[in-house]
């Protein structure tokens, strides 16, 4: 995943998406999917929700005029198009494929780019290399349009929940017998879970996929959370599911 200051235009969109998450969820916890695009001068919003009551803008205009007034200058208008489709029944994902995972203090970020990211709080990372490449704030960005990415703007259910046991696996197992890099694929209608092992391991795949069902229930409700902005503040802060309770019961020959 990519780790970006909130007063980068990728951190304010996905701060934006994860603000109409929450108030779209404010009475109960919807299945939601909202994705915020930044045109320049209007931030596009599509998405769906099974609420019906439509969002009203104003309330996320005064939010971050009034809460994240040192992340950009909300001075000028604040223009959105409403495109989100409301009342509308969505499935969960019965797929999702989590490129890497790392062994470090948060698992969906490699330790160099969490490094970066606290060494570098007057930067912003670019998109052509999030890891390495980066580029003072005013520097001209001429990209026409920028979006929000997963899993912001994504409620609990339709994801966020496989990513967050995602992490815990990995917070577990990393580092057992040099174990640094971690794929994982669900598929949900098969009941399926296939792991991807890279990196500096020397346990063959087999050993370590037979070890993680072993020791893991998948209870993928166990971590459930409602507060988005908390998370999107502070991705480097405390969160339920970083907790090594599994990591001490793993036996491996």
């Amino acid at each position: 995943m990519k780790l970006f200051h909130l007063n980068s235009r990728y951190g304010i969109v996905n701060l934006i998406a994860d603000l109409i998450l929450t108030e779209l969820n404010k009475v109960k916890n919807y299945n939601t999917v909202v994705q915020v695009t930044d045109c320049g001068n209007f931030y596009v919003i599509n998405g769906k929700t099974e609420s019906k009551d439509i969002l009203d803008l104003d309330i996320i205009r005064q939010t971050l005029t009034n809460n994240f007034k040192d992340i950009s200058d909300w001075s000028k208008n604040i223009n959105f198009i409403d495109l989100i489709e409301y009342d509308i029944e969505l499935n969960k994902p019965s797929h999702l494929y989590i490129d890497k995972l790392y062994y470090s203090e948060r698992p969906s970020y490699s330790q160099e780019q969490i490094n970066h990211y606290r060494n570098n709080t007057d930067f912003l990372y670019c998109e052509q290399n999030f890891d390495l490449y980066v580029s003072k704030k005013d520097s001209i960005d001429n990209t026409l349009s920028i979006s929000s990415s997963f899993p912001y703007g994504y409620s609990y259910s339709m994801g966020r929940n496989l990513l967050c046991y995602s992490e815990y696996i990995m917070y577990n197992i990393g580092g057992i017998k040099n174990l640094d890099v971690v794929g994982i694929e669900y598929d949900l209608t098969g009941l399926e879970i296939d792991f991807i092992f890279s990196g500096n391991s020397y346990v063959k795949s087999e050993i370590f996929k037979s070890m993680i069902k072993d020791y893991f229930d998948f209870d993928f409700s166990r971590f459930e959370y409602d507060n988005y902005i908390k998370e999107i503040m502070d991705p480097m802060g405390p969160k339920s599911w970083l907790v090594r309770d599994v990591k001490s019961e793993i036996v491996m020959f």
